[in-house]
């Protein structure tokens, strides 16, 4: 790995996939204003941040449970069949609130 800034991109690993040193995070990433959402993504992608952090429990309109940022995310995709390519995601799963982690096959799954 170089020693460059936040921004320079690295290998990932084995993959050839290039990936920001930095990542977005996607905690907070919630709505259901989908141009305000694409502006948030396209400065990420302009500043040279291509991996987005992002996880089953990201995201809570206070109302409906978790899932708000990748549902967000997936609106986002329908919109613009090209942004996919443009990003890398790194998703995790499992968290669930109230009871230990599920990382089985069939929560993945589903």
């Amino acid at each position: 790995m170089s020693s460059g800034g936040p921004f320079d991109r690295v290998t990932l690993g084995a993959s050839g996939i290039a990936i920001s040193r930095l990542a977005w995070g996607m905690w907070r990433f919630q709505g259901n204003d989908v141009r305000h959402a694409r502006t948030l993504v396209d400065a990420a992608l302009e500043a040279g941040i291509n991996l987005f952090d992002t996880a089953d429990i990201y995201g809570f309109n206070g109302r409906d449970g978790f899932g708000d940022a990748e549902i967000l995310l997936g609106r986002l995709f329908v919109a613009d069949q090209g942004l996919r390519r443009n990003l890398v995601l790194a998703s995790k799963s499992g968290i669930i609130p109230g009871v230990p982690y599920d990382s089985s096959a069939d929560y993945l799954v589903a």
